[in-house]
């Protein structure tokens, strides 16, 4: 599709750091970008870590799930039912 709408697409398109420093006009722009979300996510982790973060919302998100859909193959089962 891209291919379709960009003449020479291969040769102009941007990914990564090269994209947001084109769309920023800012060659820093990464770099002020990761410092910024460094910075708040030592505000808001405080005393904890990422991988404590990241442990809390997926027991939250799994409890939700089971009391949902119940467990194990069952509330697989359940699941797939549900979305299908």
């Amino acid at each position: 599709m891209l291919k379709q709408l960009l003449p020479n697409s291969e040769m102009s398109t941007l990914i990564g750091r090269e994209l947001w420093d084109f769309v920023s006009e800012d060659t820093d722009f990464t770099v002020n970008l990761f410092e910024v979300l460094r910075q708040s996510a030592s505000q808001v982790l405080a005393q904890s870590s990422i991988a404590d973060a990241i442990e809390r919302c997926s027991d939250r998100l799994i409890d939700q799930f089971i009391g949902k859909y119940g467990e194990g193959s069952q509330g697989v089962f359940n699941y797939i039912a549900d979305i299908f």
